[in-house]
């Protein structure tokens, strides 16, 4: 059978020469969700605290296949690995019952195959060959919880044959099916094994190669296992944004989120802000793991726009002026107020000094801007005490009082709003505020707000290179999609005396077209499932999620995407309401 066409149509061609089809077992029926099988010994080492536990178990089944020679066997057996390890008794009974437990747990239905293999069922013939130390109950029991019914299984630890040497376990498989072996198909991922022995043993073949893309090379447990656990999942995405999400915003969501726990505690946070729209996800997901902490979580509405415009003062205002010209480059002077929620004048006012709607924002103009935006300095002086008292409210109804140890959480990149939050507590409230994000980078305004506020990032030049930041920081919006609320930009806060209600203004940009993120949503969708399959797995197992080892893939994705990849981003459209403008539409990304 041609391995490069689809397996139905190859097996309706030959069906009728045949009358069973055997599969192999390992990363064929059944897959394991890590770059390497071996890898799930770093797991093992982890658990009973055994350093080097992967290069000792290597070394105990490397004496073990001396063993099977000294006595003439062809496989070896589970017993004869474990007989060559030099551990304690009590210690190295536990160790094998614990791979035997990973093993099961972490074996998932190949669902690319599971539906031939049932479609095959029905009018043949079914057998599972393996080459395998452990045993034949092994397999029963794993084939039994999930439904999938057989005839045979033929073990090479059991019957002293194998696929790989010369093939004898087929023969044996045939006799025992009672069927010529020229009437079997074998199915299998080995090349060697399950193709080449099986054709010499005169079976029928088809070389099933999973497409996989991550890599094969040896990884830490945490690292394995976020890389390759979309072969779970694959056939059960509902678009390519939500498997993008799942494996590689997963892992940033599932290290991130394990990376605020540890350091909030060491830092003993009181209460922690997940600011809006970048915490959205955060909270929903992982809110209730800070209470452990004795660690008060809200969903914080607020942006650097509302922070900022709720610390203007006629004291400091010439020192937000490059905050309110910020990224207005194309945009109209009436769109400038409009983004930070100030009463615009009248067009004809705005036509009459030169700032209509049709003058856009230039480098030859913008002094004009920063004018006009002095002489209307009151109204946005007077708009920012609105909103400062209305957020003092907001913060005093969520608990927060002076002295409280607060963190905010933000994804990235330079620190800005938390400088803004910063600023705005300044002129009302005195707390002990630090800054947790995704990834830090090395601006030089980053640089000199770390000397004044505490802030702390899982990926910096500390933990990655300077070349995976730099790659990052130029993929950024897709790291902000991802974790993109499904609501717009809080630019603003009211209080409504009579209601006792706080109210957030919303910016819903000033597009050509409608804002368009339809990526967000399925992203998010995707990255909760990893999260929570990738966190039940590490609870199940009772192993800690290690934040750098889990974060990889999505360092791996930012740090190498193609222009083919990236292009996917292209119809995300004016989702950044802050540089949106009626005369043009911002595109997520830029790729040419």
């Amino acid at each position: 059978m041609d391995e490069q066409l689809d397996i139905f149509s190859q097996y309706k061609k030959i069906q009728h020469t045949i009358d069973a089809v055997t599969f192999d077992f390992f990363d064929t029926l059944f897959v394991r969700p890590l770059r390497d099988p071996e890898d799930l010994f770093d797991g093992i080492g982890q658990k009973f605290k055994i350093a080097n536990f992967r290069t000792l178990r290597q070394e105990a089944q490397r004496l073990g296949f001396e063993k099977m020679h000294s006595e003439n066997r062809k496989e070896i057996l589970f017993d004869d690995i474990y007989a060559c390890f030099d551990l304690p008794a009590f210690t190295k009974q536990k160790v094998r019952a614990f791979e035997v437990e990973m093993e099961e747990m972490l074996l998932y239905p190949n669902k690319e195959m599971i539906e031939f293999y049932n479609f095959c069922r029905k009018t043949k013939k079914i057998a599972i060959i393996s080459d395998m130390y452990l045993p034949r109950a092994f397999f029963e029991k794993l084939l039994t919880r999930h439904n999938l019914e057989f005839d045979k299984i033929f073990v090479s630890a059991e019957l002293n044959a194998t696929k790989r040497d010369h093939g004898e376990i087929f023969s044996l498989a045939a006799r025992a099916l009672e069927i010529e072996p020229t009437r079997i198909l074998h199915v299998g991922d080995s090349l060697r094994s399950d193709v080449e022995r099986a054709k010499e043993k005169s079976l029928k073949t088809y070389h099933y190669v999973e497409l996989r893309d991550e890599p094969k090379s040896p990884a830490k447990f945490s690292e394995s296992l976020a890389f390759s656990l979309y072969r779970t999942e694959r056939s059960e995405f509902s678009n390519k944004f939500e498997e993008i999400g799942f494996r590689y915003g997963g892992p940033a969501l599932s290290a991130f989120i394990e990376f605020l726990v540890e350091e909030t505690k060491r830092d003993k946070i009181e209460h922690l802000l997940f600011i809006s729209r970048d915490g959205y996800i955060l909270e929903e997901v992982a809110g209730d793991l800070f209470e452990s902490n004795s660690i008060r979580t809200n969903y914080f509405r607020g942006s650097r726009t509302s922070f900022n415009m709720s610390a203007i003062t006629a004291d400091n205002f010439f020192k937000f002026l490059p905050f309110l010209v910020s990224g207005c480059f194309g945009l109209s002077t009436h769109e400038v107020l409009e983004r930070i929620d100030v009463e615009c004048p009248s067009p004809e006012f705005l036509n009459d000094i030169g700032l209509g709607d049709d003058v856009v924002i230039t480098e030859e103009n913008i002094d004009r801007i920063l004018d006009f935006l002095v002489s209307y300095k009151w109204a946005i002086i007077n708009r920012a005490a609105e909103n400062r008292k209305a957020l003092f409210i907001y913060l005093m109804s969520l608990g927060i009082k002076p002295g409280t140890k607060l963190g905010l959480v933000d994804v990235g990149w330079s620190g800005t709003t938390v400088e803004a939050f910063s600023r705005a507590l300044s002129e009302m409230l005195d707390v002990e505020l630090s800054g947790y994000f995704l990834c830090l980078v090395d601006t030089p305004e980053r640089i000199e707000r770390s000397k004044t506020l505490r802030m702390r990032s899982l990926l910096n030049s500390d933990t990655i290179t300077q070349g995976e930041i730099q790659s990052i920081y130029e993929n950024r919006v897709i790291a902000e999609l991802m974790f993109t609320a499904p609501h717009a930009s809080v630019i603003g806060y009211s209080y409504n005396r009579s209601e006792q209600e706080i109210g957030f203004v919303l910016d819903k940009g000033r597009s050509l077209t409608e804002v368009e993120n339809t990526a967000s949503p399925s992203l998010m969708q995707g990255m909760a499932r990893f999260d929570k399959k990738y966190r039940d797995l590490h609870l199940k197992l009772e192993l800690e999620i290690a934040p750098m080892e889990a974060v990889q893939p999505f360092i791996a994705y930012l740090s190498s995407a193609s222009r083919e990849e990236l292009s996917r981003f292209r119809s995300v459209k004016n989702f950044d309401a802050w540089g949106s403008s009626k005369n043009f539409d911002l595109l997520a990304t830029n790729d040419g």
